[in-house]
């Protein structure tokens, strides 16, 4: 990125842009979560279940409510 304002994209420029690069990428590609670089393998097999169980949340959000007013 370039320090000089002028030389950046407008934001309707830049909106476009994020149009045609979501629109390249596939579905599943575009849920999974970015990770470090220097993640091991175990961290990210941790850190996947972890955002699974987060993910899952939703099911059980109105139950947990019902229960707990």
């Amino acid at each position: 990125m370039t320090t000089d304002f002028h030389q950046r994209p407008t934001a309707h420029k830049a909106l476009e842009h994020w149009y045609e690069v979501k629109s390249g990428l596939s579905p599943n590609i575009a849920r999974l979560r970015v990770r470090r670089l220097d993640e091991s393998v175990g961290d990210m097999v941790m850190n996947t279940l972890a955002d699974g169980v987060v993910g899952l949340a939703w099911l059980f959000d109105d139950e947990v409510r019902q229960r707990n007013p």
